[in-house]
């Protein structure tokens, strides 16, 4: 995988388009926010199989109540993102 397809894939993930700021070339997020972007998509496809279908589906205020309750959600058995890194 090329670095314009990691940026690509996480700028969607973040913005349901390509036409967010955070990820484009030259610009990429700052490591942190990649990988707490990263962990927190891992955390949701585990509680929710179909999250990212319904994410891209949804309105601009949809996607942010869907993330969240996600986001508060525990997992059992445990995410890589828990397991791995106790987020």
């Amino acid at each position: 995988m090329r670095p314009e397809h990691v940026r690509q894939a996480l700028e969607k993930i973040n913005y349901g388009t390509l036409q967010g700021a955070d990820f484009i070339e030259g610009n990429m997020g700052c490591a942190q926010e990649t990988l707490d972007m990263i962990l927190k998509y891992l955390h949701r496809e585990v509680i929710d199989p179909n999250y990212l279908e319904q994410w891209m589906a949804s309105s601009k205020e949809s996607k942010f109540q869907i993330s969240n309750r996600l986001d508060d959600m525990g997992c059992t058995p445990k995410c890589a993102a828990h397991l791995a890194f106790g987020i």
